[in-house]
């Protein structure tokens, strides 16, 4: 089922293709003009299909550039950074940052089963829930010395906001819990 799922452009190519085929069989055509606008109209089809997805901007897309992003701030050790991509009414959640980034050297970081679980933009303003996992390990630095880590969380949910500018922002809804088998 998976190989249908991310495959699936291929394999509308190639019914389209089996199609004309069998049509130009079915009704004695022998002229193959027909084959070759049936397999050409699919070709077209499907490069419509791949440029709508890989190319246009949707807010799936933009939810997922706001995590990577604060990861990426939060590798560079980037508090600024981080902070952009947190709402300003988020507060428990920027406190949440300014205690770890800084205070924490990370080594890796690493997001799996990014899932946009919900996105409302009837909301005023818009909103979106997200879910995912981050594995990190690093170096966590104090007062009374330091201490190396290696944690799994699971955010089950990140709540975002859609800022005035177009960007989404994490807010203060946070649920996340640290798990096991990292």
């Amino acid at each position: 089922m998976r190989l249908f799922t991310l495959y699936y452009p291929v394999w509308i190519v190639v019914a389209a293709a089996i199609f004309a085929v069998g049509y130009a069989v079915a009704t004695g055509t022998n002229k193959k003009v027909f084959l070759f606008s049936g397999i050409g109209g699919a070709v077209v089809a499907l490069l419509l299909g791949v440029f709508c997805v890989y190319f246009m901007p949707t807010d799936e897309k933009a939810a997922r550039k706001t995590i990577n992003e604060i990861k990426k701030a939060v590798m560079a050790n980037d508090l600024g950074g981080t902070l952009a991509y947190v709402d300003d009414d988020a507060t428990k959640t920027r406190a949440l940052a300014r205690t770890y980034v800084g205070n924490v050297q990370f080594r890796g970081i690493k997001i799996t089963n990014f899932k946009v679980d919900e996105i409302n933009r009837l909301t005023s303003p818009a909103r979106a829930r997200v879910s995912f996992r981050v594995g990190a390990s690093g170096t966590y630095s104090s007062e009374w010395g330091a201490a190396s880590f290696s944690t799994l969380v699971d955010f089950s949910v990140v709540e975002l906001r859609l800022g005035s500018d177009g960007i989404w922002r994490v807010t203060d809804n946070l649920r996340f819990s640290e798990a096991t088998g990292f």
